[in-house]
């Protein structure tokens, strides 16, 4: 089974730019490198009519990549899966799928940088909302409560925090 690494983190907060400087340095390992949105993020009318809530969506979703992961990445060593998931729906897919090695760390940031983030450099505006505020203090919270590890990308390079993270990987 492999060990998962989720990188957490609202829209914004450099999930997918640091995923790339990792996968960059770490290609010649049998490492998996998931994003939770390629399974396709419906509307959340869809996701309602679906599941019947927006929570009981996103938990069904994590269940889905657990599933996913502990079926069809035994072969890899470390998975890392990056998205924006409730960090105890991620713990309980995990339980109910037999993978015991999880790391979830948290990425943060200001919320003017993360609004210049979503506005300016990936020209995506109607994400810098007070849904998304929000929603970031919400995984601050849970994290601060989990002792899941926080890394604030608020000042440092993509490269920094990748290698915050890659430290945080079993050799």
């Amino acid at each position: 089974m492999p060990f998962l690494l989720f990188l957490s983190g609202a829209s914004g907060s450099g999930k997918t730019t640091v995923v790339n400087h990792i996968e960059i340095r770490l290609a010649h390992r049998r490492f998996a490198f998931l994003n939770f949105d390629s399974i396709g993020i419906p509307s959340r009318e869809e996701m309602i009519a679906q599941a019947g809530s927006l929570e009981c969506w996103q938990e069904q979703a994590t269940h889905q990549w657990t599933a996913r992961i502990s079926k069809d990445y035994q072969s890899f060593e470390i998975v890392i899966l990056e998205g924006q998931a409730n960090p105890d729906f991620v713990k309980s897919g995990c339980i109910r799928h037999g993978i015991t090695g999880l790391t979830i760390v948290l990425l943060d940031c200001d919320w003017d940088i993360r609004s210049r983030r979503l506005i300016h450099e990936r020209k995506q505006p109607e994400l810098a909302t007070a849904e998304m505020k929000n929603w970031a203090d919400f995984l601050r919270n849970q994290a601060k409560q989990k002792d899941i590890i926080i890394i604030d990308t608020s000042n440092k390079s993509p490269r920094a925090v990748a290698d915050e993270i890659i430290a945080l990987l079993p050799s």
